[in-house]
């Protein structure tokens, strides 16, 4: 939060600023020369050019590390910086470096980096040779006298580039998600203004439609010229700190960009998940108490968890002391079953106790005398943080145990904290890493700064939450996925407009959420309705805080200006609309948890920008970008992907009553989420209703949804009953993730897992496995509901494991109040199923819309049917017996042997037993590239066969 006071002052640096990031650019005096000689040390090269040197080394087989020393010494202190990257030490790759006359080249099982002697450029290529990423031969990697670091690479026609961190309109209005065309300023900034390009949280780091990443790193002011400096040229430049990046290829399956994503967070880090409360609700309040935000919360039936106290609660910045009470705030909150957090910066104001033992103890950024660097923010004028510094870290985690009035160390304390204002280290402070071995000064680790505050706040809040951390923070730079959750910062309250100051709305936020998707933040919300300005209006409070917010992993309403943006000083019809989708959202829970911790374990978001779920669809390139993008001729507002089932389209626009949804390539089924039976079967622009209260989502045909029941928070009660949302297609699954919520002990293999899976077909299969693992408070009886949805007319029966014919119920309630059945809902094309709560294992549900006949063949699939051959993928091979309509026969106890023709080998027992129809086997590729041909064979059936391609 940052007072209106700042703002004609961002306003003014916002056009000084832009107008110099275009107009620095000259090139630079020195570029790399030729190669002299090289030596080989394990996976490193080193190439002599004159007194230059440049570094080459393979970390693994898809990513590659370039490094320049201009003067022949690789500084430590920049290389092996412990902030950014958590990764340096990487196993012994297998790898070939051979001699080519006019270059060397060095293969990987992935990749071919060739590396021309003069002058020295690099290229990569796939193994097929085809060019991926090129030095440019001019602009390649150079420097100036002044410690500017650039390297040049060519740019092709068709190129784009993601990422970059939080950016909310570098497009300029232009509906576009790419960069190409712009220069980016990566510079830690309070930015207030939606077209003024460094953000609070910018990361450098970008991902091309090439399918390959680039992270230059680097902690210092660093430019990108995505074509403005040539328009067949990119580059990327920092005034300090070396020319350093990691190359990072995705290869060419579906699966790319989720693969560069993994890589670069095992670099750079993956975060530990917060506590299960994170994912609920949020409110910061101003003018109102606790008391009366708690209790008109309660009263309003609308969920929530977390209360959030913002400036001014304190004696004085940095004090960490109420002003008032304090354990009473804890204690009201904790009785009405919330969180509470308060606001800070890390700034501690001249002339209390604690800035004196900063000051004495070196606690804080030194000016060039040796004294503390007195640092002016709009709350007062003090020390900085020393956060490089451990000593300092120790200190200011002692005295973040906040106090009450009278003086008394909170017991129970706070939960977490919100940190802001991490933006403003002056170039000339100096700063330690550990205790005096390397310095910094601002300038070179500005941008890093706040990602070392954040994460010692986070530290801190570990204490308080069993192990857990949570700070809500806004600033953040490469490697801040760690200490989650990223809030947008002070946006406008407004679709879009620059009504308030300038401020980024509604559509800039979305774009940036998407943004920071690329860029390997999973954990991410916004100030959901806007921070400052005007509070939003009726539409836009639908809009934006009722309807998009709650399809987010986290939602936050922020209310610091007092007492009008809470979802109670709307009108009742407003709540209404509140209560309906927050409910969802909170029933939503296991299937956001689920994602939630895939982001902890491979890097990818929750929030999924178009093209990072379909590569291969070019029209998805520039969805996102706002207010519209031009996809066949029509415009579409910004749509994403809510983990792999949910496509969730958000109106950004004032007075729309519809709006086009684009429907990309290769799914072959969409359903409205909220009718369950408009389906869209087609790829291209449609337009559909958008009344005011409602969102336009769509669910994936195949898609397995996990909810828990209603609650008003979200440890009110135990989870379970999970209700499974089924969207028959094909064949498809789910494995839904569970842990207690609170601990770090899932890291130790305390968690459980359940796999779903659903067959489209005659009859619809349903398979529930067994719940494997387990973990303290895990609930000893499980019940499952099953809606399954898309059925076009009422089964002739349902069957539990085969033989179990359950009983047909004529309404919800019937069945409600049975002990196991099943009722067909003919408006909603529903089937609900409710199983018999006695069961403790794994069970199959069928529902039989025709009565089979005898079994006669065999039908093969596999999922998927394309892997990466590096003789580590696999994939599963389904083989299903039916009769000669295709119904699958369910009793069948028939013994199936698979063969295999072509590259890979089969896995486990064989021949396999039928069961409900079904018999699988796990196929897993070799180092081969080709086809694979599956072959199902028993006797008195007719063969089955299937073809998985492996890919290189």
């Amino acid at each position: 939060m940052t007072y209106t006071k700042n703002i004609l002052l961002s306003l003014c640096l916002c056009v000084i600023f832009v107008v110099a990031v275009i107009g620095l650019y000259s090139a630079p005096s020195y570029y790399i020369g030729n190669i002299a000689s090289y030596q080989q040390t394990g996976s490193t090269i080193t190439f002599n050019c004159g007194t230059p040197k440049v570094k080459i080394t393979v970390c693994t087989e898809d990513m590659i590390r370039v490094r320049l020393a201009v003067d022949g010494n690789f500084q430590t202190r920049f290389g092996e910086e412990p902030y950014m990257v958590v990764k340096y030490d990487w196993p012994n790759v297998s790898y070939n470096f051979t001699d080519g006359g006019t270059y060397y080249q060095i293969e990987t099982s992935k990749l071919i980096v060739r590396v021309n002697k003069s002058p020295l450029i690099v290229s990569f290529y796939d193994k097929s040779m085809n060019l991926i990423n090129k030095d440019n031969d001019t602009n390649r990697m150079g420097w100036e006298n002044t410690g500017l670091v650039y390297c040049g690479k060519d740019m092709p026609a068709n190129e784009q580039f993601y990422g970059l961190g939080e950016q909310y309109a570098p497009d300029n209005n232009n509906g576009i998600m790419s960069y190409r065309g712009y220069t980016m300023e990566i510079w830690a900034t309070d930015s207030q203004c939606e077209d003024y390009r460094p953000s609070y949280a910018n990361v450098p780091w970008f991902i091309s439609n090439k399918r390959y990443g680039i992270f230059f790193h680097n902690m210092g002011h660093i430019y990108y010229r995505f074509g403005t400096e040539a328009t067949t040229r990119y580059s990327f430049e920092s005034q300090s700190g070396e020319l350093d990046y990691y190359f990072i290829y995705g290869g060419n399956d579906s699966k790319c960009y989720k693969t560069i994503l993994d890589r670069y967070t095992e670099l750079t880090g993956r975060p530990e998940l917060p506590p299960d409360w994170v994912f609920g609700l949020g409110l910061i309040i101003g003018a109102d108490s606790v008391s009366s935000a708690a209790s008109n919360w309660r009263n309003s039936g609308i969920p929530g968890d977390m209360i959030g106290i913002d400036a001014g609660w304190y004696t004085a910045c940095g004090s960490f002391q109420f002003s008032n009470d304090g354990q009473n705030n804890v204690n009201t909150a904790h009785n009405s079953n919330f969180k509470l957090w308060v606001w800070q910066v890390p700034l501690v104001v001249s002339g209390i106790s604690n800035y004196t033992t900063g000051s004495n103890n070196g606690y804080f950024g030194r000016n060039n005398s040796g004294g503390v660097y007195q640092v002016s923010l709009w709350i007062g004028t003090g020390g900085y943080i020393d956060c490089f510094k451990s000593a300092a870290r120790t200190w200011y985690k002692q005295i973040m145990n906040v106090k009450d009035s009278g003086g008394s160390t909170l017991n129970p304390p706070l939960d977490c904290f919100k940190t802001d204002d991490g933006e403003y280290t002056p170039d000339d402070t100096g700063f330690l890493m550990g205790e005096g071995v390397y310095t910094y000064n601002g300038r070179e680790i500005h941008n890093s700064y706040g990602l070392i505050y954040n994460r010692t706040v986070w530290e801190k809040t570990k204490e308080w939450n069993n192990g857990r951390g949570f700070v809500f923070h806004r600033n953040s730079y490469a490697g801040g996925q760690r200490t989650p959750v990223l809030w947008a910062g002070d946006n406008g309250s407004t679709f879009g407009d620059a009504s308030q100051w300038g401020k980024a709305g509604m559509d800039n936020t979305l774009r940036a959420g998407l943004s920071m998707a690329w860029t390997g933040f999973s954990f991410w919300t916004s100030d959901s309705g806007g921070c400052d300005g005007t509070r939003p209006n009726d539409e836009l409070f639908q809009r934006w805080v009722c309807e998009w917010s709650n399809f987010l992993p986290f939602h936050v309403i922020n209310d610091y200006t007092g007492g009008n943006r809470a979802p109670w000083y709307y009108s009742a019809s407003m709540q209404d609309v509140m209560k309906k989708y927050t409910k969802l959202h909170y029933r939503l829970f296991p299937y956001i948890y689920t994602y939630a911790y895939e982001s902890t374990q491979n890097g990818t978001p929750i929030m999924r920008p178009m093209l990072m779920e379909f590569p291969d669809d070019t029209n998805c390139e520039q969805i996102g970008g706002r207010p519209t993008t031009t996809v066949s001729g029509q415009q579409v507002m910004p749509q994403y992907m809510f983990g792999d089932w949910l496509l969730v389209c958000p109106v950004v626009t004032a007075g729309a009553t519809s709006r086009n949804v684009y429907f990309p390539q290769g799914v072959s089924q969409w359903i409205n989420y909220w009718d369950g039976t408009t389906k869209y079967t087609n790829p291209g622009v449609v337009n559909v209703s958008a009344p005011v209260d409602v969102i336009p989502v769509f669910v994936k045909g195949g898609a397995i949804i996990p909810m828990i029941d209603d609650r008003d928070y979200m440890r009110q009660i135990p989870n379970n009953r999970i209700t499974l949302d089924i969207y028959p297609y094909g064949t498809s699954s789910f494995t839904l993730y569970e842990d207690d919520g609170s601990t770090l002990n899932y890291l130790t293999g305390s968690y459980a897992k359940t796999t779903f899976e659903c067959i489209d077909g005659s009859p619809i299969t349903i398979n529930i496995g067994a719940r494997t693992g387990s973990y303290t408070g895990m609930p000893t009886s499980r019940y499952y509901r099953l809606n399954v949805h898309n059925v076009n007319s009422a089964p002739v029966e349902v069957r539990r494991d085969g033989t179990n014919v359950l009983t047909k119920y004529n309404s919800t309630s019937e069945l409600d109040a049975a002990s196991e059945g099943w009722y067909y809902d003919s408006t909603k094309k529903m089937v609900d199923v409710k199983p018999s709560q006695s069961i403790t294992g794994a069970f199959q549900i069928t529902i039989h819309t025709v009565a089979p006949g005898p079994a006669v063949k065999i039908l093969c699939s596999a999922n998927p049917t394309s892997v990466v051959a590096d003789g580590i993928k696999t994939s599963t091979v389904t083989a299903g017996v039916y009769d000669a309509n295709d119904n699958l026969v369910t009793n069948s106890n028939a013994s199936i042997t698979f063969t295999k023709t072509g590259p890979g080998t089969l896995i486990g027992t064989n021949p396999v037993t039928v069961s409900g129809g079904i018999a699988r086997i796990i196929f897993r590729t070799s180092t081969s590239t080709g086809t694979a041909t599956i072959t199902a064979t028993s006797s008195g059936l007719t063969q089955g066969q299937v073809n998985i391609t492996c890919v290189p």
